[in-house]
């Protein structure tokens, strides 16, 4: 199974959307604007807790910043139904 990398392009974009630039969105997310600048731009690799704030922040769904994974159906409602 191919685990999805959060798409950088996607993170950058919910922030210009606001109108906030890296040192604004960094500081109103409580981490330092050269650490958001090399998350988004793919120098540093997000943790949870990161991903988790970003997910918070831009009031998005985890999935909301994951790149598409071929064969995917993300972004599909739909649930599978699990047997107990």
């Amino acid at each position: 199974m191919k685990i999805p990398k959060v798409d950088k392009a996607k993170i950058i974009r919910l922030r210009e959307e606001r109108g906030l630039s890296t040192k604004d969105a960094a500081r109103q997310m409580g981490i330092s604007a050269p650490h958001l600048s090399m998350l988004e731009t793919g120098q540093a690799g997000i943790g949870l807790k990161a991903f988790i704030r970003f997910c918070l922040f831009y009031n998005v769904q985890l999935t909301d910043l994951l790149e598409p994974v071929a064969g995917s159906t993300q972004g599909n409602s739909k649930q599978a139904n699990v047997a107990a």
